[in-house]
């Protein structure tokens, strides 16, 4: 074993012993390095191309060669400058996203998708999925069969106080957060058998592909984690809140901030990545304000006084309702409808049933639940008929959605596992959610109620009980205002099966507490469908995760079949073919099983925005862009429009 290795295995594991211990002090007295991060070795390098970009399927050519100038969606000559205003909701009372200590403020985690506070060694861009280049790496060593991968550092990467960024500080981010950071990080990348200081900026990981966790993108998902800066954060602890500016290395960093109150992030002039190619065009704004708002209908009215200049609307009755103003007739406040475009990964929203709870391990209640979810006159009565159900967690992949009967490609993947699942769903068509045709969804509720009964439960004076007589209630809980409305329809629905319901709004540290420690019924979150699925049904899915706290298993799902589903996409991502196919057999198996209550998806970006906003128009090749919503940090403030725009709304609004 390394000396590197054994520091790895000795760090990381909770229930290391006195011999581990006794080896690791053996080590030190031999005068060996007391770090991973400073164990630099005299190792040869392998004989391996120097890689510009790497992705997931081999046969994926990069579309941008090494010697690219930028992304070609955006505007190279892009003004810089300005300040942009933003809205968040609720409040926040640490600066770090690292640990379980505090909520967040917005912009820390990411702003736009994309971290503004810390580098990676790896980026990416809107046009490829599954390709990614290099951003503090300079070039990539990729072994053939993905055991370890070799990153060179760029020597001018800097931390924002000018200190050099090293393969010392990419392994401390991973020592420190598998420590004290949120558990799921260190499940996620327990496939880490090595991470080697080889010197001159040349860090080197070395993966176990017999783990669980290891998977196509594994080698690649290492060049997406954070590289925190060690001589800033090996003295703070993550379990704690923070409410200092954090040393980064991005684009932009902490300026003023009131807890709970306001955030701003200021460009920052002496960033190192400011010729990096990925960087052109982008980043345009001087500094970003976040200011805190009660509720959304606030921070409505602060984006028509002005107050705010952009602002994605998410609730319908809003959109159609809200903006019948002077300022959006006249196109001074922009209000904006944009297609979602391609196979584009998007979250699957769901209302989410703790499993652990007895009263929810029957199927047939976990349907009978969604069967009273009257999904048809609530978008009639909310959402003016514009939603669309969702029935599947990869509704928007034509290749990874079930469609139908199992074609001949899911049935192989299915058929080991047929004793373990219902015959029906090997000829039957995928599960959707029965229409909602009757008044009251009467057809549903009676179906509902007759799911019930099989499952043991009866009517009492007009209250549903168990074998027991105990009374069958569910307590949900939610942060949005605007599903308040949503549960209360449910409810009336769920209150007419004599089911009581009881509904509660919580701040956004409480939910996430309540929920991280298993302590809720109802909930709604969304699952984050991956582009190359198998992880992300792991961390969502499967009985490992179920028993981790604060972690995405939340869910407390175990099935056996999905585990091994999960774990065959995580193994067989050489064949796209093969992927999808068993991604399709995995919808399939969930939707049939009830995991979760699917609700609802909406095709198109809405947003509004103050007309001093200005982005690309058409790409390189002189090709219309959809507004621009494709990069949103490739949008900037025209200076012109700016400095008239007070004086113009001024004018409209002492009309």
């Amino acid at each position: 074993m390394s000396i590197t290795r054994a520091l790895f295995t000795v760090t990381r594991s909770r229930r290391a012993g006195p011999v581990a211990l006794l080896t690791l002090l053996m080590l030190l007295a031999a005068g060996l390095t007391a770090s991973l991060s400073v164990a630099a070795q005299d190792e040869a390098l392998p004989d391996l191309p120097r890689l510009h970009s790497v992705s997931i399927f081999p046969d994926d050519l990069p579309q941008y060669p090494a010697d690219y100038p930028h992304w070609s969606y955006v505007n190279p000559d892009a003004p810089v400058g300005g300040r942009l205003r933003l809205a968040a909701q609720g409040s926040y009372d640490t600066l770090s996203d690292f640990g379980t200590g505090g909520d967040t403020a917005s912009g820390i985690r990411s702003l736009f998708g994309e971290n503004i506070l810390y580098d990676s060694l790896l980026t990416s861009n809107q046009e490829e999925i599954g390709v990614y280049y290099g951003l503090l790496a300079e070039w990539m060593m990729l072994a053939p069969d993905r055991s370890f991968i070799i990153f060179k550092i760029r020597d001018e990467a800097r931390f924002s106080d000018g200190e050099p960024i090293t393969p010392e500080d990419v392994i401390f981010s991973f020592e420190k957060r598998i420590e004290e950071g949120f558990p799921g990080f260190a499940n996620a990348y327990a496939y880490i058998a090595d991470m080697r200081d080889l010197g001159d900026g040349l860090i080197r990981f070395d993966f176990d592909r017999d783990h669980p966790a290891f998977d196509r993108a594994a080698p690649f998902s290492v060049g997406f984690v954070a590289v925190m800066p060690k001589h800033y954060w090996q003295d703070i602890d993550l379990a704690e809140p923070l409410l200092e500016v954090p040393l980064g290395s991005g684009p932009y960093r902490v300026g003023d901030f009131e807890a709970g109150a306001f955030v701003e992030y200021e460009r920052n002039a002496d960033y190192w990545g400011w010729d990096h190619p990925a960087n052109q065009g982008r980043f345009n704004f001087d500094t970003i304000e976040i200011a805190y708002y009660g509720n959304r209908a606030v921070m409505r009215q602060a984006l028509k006084a002005g107050d705010i200049d952009f602002f994605t609307e998410g609730t319908m009755t809003s959109w159609m309702e809200d903006y019948q103003i002077e300022a959006v007739e006249t196109g001074l406040l922009q209000r904006r409808i944009v297609p979602v475009q391609g196979d584009v990964p998007g979250p699957a929203q769901a209302f989410w049933l703790n499993h652990r709870l007895e009263k929810f391990q029957d199927p047939r209640v976990r349907q009978a639940l969604a069967l009273a979810f009257d999904f048809e006159s609530m978008n009639r009565d909310f959402f003016y008929g514009a939603y669309e159900r969702l029935h599947s967690y990869y509704y928007w992949s034509s290749d990874y959605r079930a469609e139908g009967p199992p074609d001949a490609d899911e049935l192989a993947i299915l058929e080991p596992f047929r004793d373990q699942l219902p015959a029906a769903l090997f000829t039957e068509p995928a599960y959707r959610y029965p229409l909602s045709e009757t008044p009251n969804n009467r057809d549903n509720l009676a179906r509902a109620f007759a799911l019930l009964s099989e499952a043991g439960y009866r009517i009492e004076e007009g209250v549903l009980r168990d074998a027991d007589g105990l009374a069958f209630s569910v307590d949900m809980i939610f942060t949005s205002d605007a599903f308040e409305r949503i549960y209360n329809r449910w409810a009336e629905g769920l209150e007419r099966l004599g089911i009581e319901a009881n509904i509660q709004k919580l701040e956004g540290a409480q939910w996430v507490n309540r929920v991280g420690d298993w302590d809720y019924e109802i909930t709604s979150y969304s699952f984050g469908g991956a582009a190359f699925p198998g992880n992300d049904l792991r961390s969502y899915f499967t009985s490992e995760y179920s028993e981790i706290p604060r972690s995405y298993g939340f869910a407390g799902y175990s099935n056996p079949v999905i585990d091994a589903l999960a774990s065959l996409a995580r193994g067989e991502q050489d064949s796209r073919q093969r992927l999808a196919a068993i991604t399709r057999a995995a919808d399939r198996v969930m939707r049939a099983d009830q995991v979760t209550i699917l609700q609802w998806y909406y095709p198109y970006s809405r947003f509004l925005y103050w007309d001093q906003l200005g982005f690309p128009q058409a790409d390189s090749e002189g090709h219309p862009l959809e507004d621009g919503v494709n990069e949103t940090w490739s949008w900037w403030i025209d200076p012109i429009k700016a400095e008239t725009l007070p004086a113009r709304q001024a004018e409209v609004f002492n009309r």
